[in-house]
């Protein structure tokens, strides 16, 4: 994992105007981007979005404060060095600013003249290799009339890719597009961002968008505020998907209505939610990232993987119970479910209004349920006249079961509370100067 920026920013602000009319649209700025990662950056209009973006791009001159690429200060550079700088990067815009009289591929071709070693043979293989990559191998003899909207700006994601870049800036890319395009684009950037270690920059308004960030950093009267969306993002998805497990039991306690369908719409929807889930973890543990975010991409990991544990073992006490339950008495199988949903419940109540009691609460209540669990189930055992050894073997492996639920309960919630308090301590604002 390569844990050193490929982009510095340190105190970084620029002014529009002189005089009276100087006007500040950046204050101070200070971020760091790493290989691998896609960065949307939000804001207001006019809260200096684009001009950070033009000044990471070396587009504009540094007027206070420090950008490095690859640790090469940009202040103070000439033209020449500057050009240098840009030539490892790729630009998309709004507008797809592609030439109406060239094909897509002569338009792609277009991003390497000039460059060393190019001939135009070497350079057209390039570009039409970039238009298979982004879907259009069976376009690049059209004209850019001739292709949709998103068509054109896979041909500008094309062109920007051409010169194999580290760095990739975007100004609303998709702010043109329909939702469905808009979406293609961005996972398109997702999974190039993955694959090649490129950096993306990406400035947005489209809320529609934000599920293919790594980080999120929002830019308003000139300053910058990260918010940890990888994290957050994810740590209310997985506790969404407590909250669709605390429903289960009330289908089993509710069989007689015939509610099993019901059981099967809310499975639809946890294997719906956390399918993606899952690969957006994987992005995070096995991206190129900063160390600060691998490690808690990790603690995001183990609390998916105990939360889907969770739910396999919450369907298999409940159709071992409930399937099973003319075998055993009816009582004993509702007292089970009716635990089993008390718990869950308490559980996503918990994760969604945390309080500092609430931990070690639930945690007390994992213990009460267990020991009941055990209770009932030596109750039931001593009654060797009622009981036969197929109920004994039923109600042992559902109170087994039961045992597992809570083990994996009790380690998702951990885990949950574990992030949360770490958040918490970033948002802290810094100590006064001087203590």
């Amino acid at each position: 994992m390569n844990q050193d920026p490929i982009i510095t920013v340190r105190n970084l602000s620029h002014a529009f105007g002189k005089g009276l009319l100087q006007k500040e649209v950046l204050h101070q700025v200070s971020a760091e981007f790493y290989p691998g990662e896609i960065v949307i950056v939000t804001g207001p209009s006019g809260s200096g979005k684009t001009t950070f973006l033009t000044l990471v791009g070396a587009l504009r001159s540094v007027q206070a404060g420090d950008l490095a690429v690859r640790g090469q200060g940009l202040r103070d550079l000439s033209g020449a060095e500057l050009m240098r700088i840009r030539r490892r990067m790729g630009f998309i815009f709004q507008s797809h600013h592609l030439i109406d009289a060239l094909t897509a591929c002569q338009n792609v071709q277009m991003a390497l003249v000039g460059e060393a070693g190019e001939t135009p043979a070497s350079a057209r293989e390039k570009a039409l290799s970039c238009l298979v990559e982004v879907g259009l191998g069976e376009d690049a003899h059209r004209k850019p009339r001739q292709l949709s909207g998103g068509q054109q700006q896979r041909v500008a994601i094309a062109r920007a890719l051409v010169r194999d870049p580290e760095i990739i800036l975007a100004d609303e890319p998709t702010a043109a597009l329909d939702k469905k395009t808009g979406l293609e684009i961005v996972e398109l950037l997702h999974r190039l961002a993955k694959r090649t270690g490129c950096t993306i920059l990406l400035v947005t308004h489209d809320n529609r968008i934000l599920h293919v960030a790594d980080r999120i950093i929002h830019i308003e009267d000139g300053c910058l505020e990260e918010t940890q969306i990888s994290l957050e993002r994810i740590m209310a998805q997985i506790r969404q998907l407590l909250g669709l497990l605390s429903r289960y039991p009330s289908c089993w306690l509710n069989r007689a209505s015939g509610n099993w369908l019901t059981l099967a719409e809310l499975h639809a929807e946890f294997i719906h939610t956390a399918g993606p889930l899952n690969r957006q973890v994987a992005d995070l543990t096995h991206g190129q990232l900063p160390a600060w975010l691998a490690a808690r991409a990790q603690g995001l990991q183990e609390m998916l993987h105990h939360s889907l544990s969770l739910e396999e073992t919450v369907l298999t006490f409940g159709e071992g119970l409930f399937y099973g339950c003319a075998r055993i008495d009816a009582g004993l199988a509702d007292q089970l479910g009716q635990s089993m949903e008390f718990l869950l419940l308490t559980a996503a109540e918990t994760m969604n209004n945390p309080g500092p009691e609430d931990v070690e609460m639930l945690q007390r209540l994992t213990q009460d349920r267990s020991e009941l669990m055990g209770k009932l189930r030596d109750r039931y055992l001593a009654a060797q006249g009622r009981l036969g050894q197929e109920e004994a073997q039923t109600l042992f492996a559902a109170t087994q079961n039961f045992a597992r639920q809570v083990y994996f309960l009790h380690h998702v919630v951990i885990r949950y509370f574990s992030l949360l308090e770490y958040l918490a301590e970033e948002k802290k604002p810094p100590p006064p100067a001087g203590r």
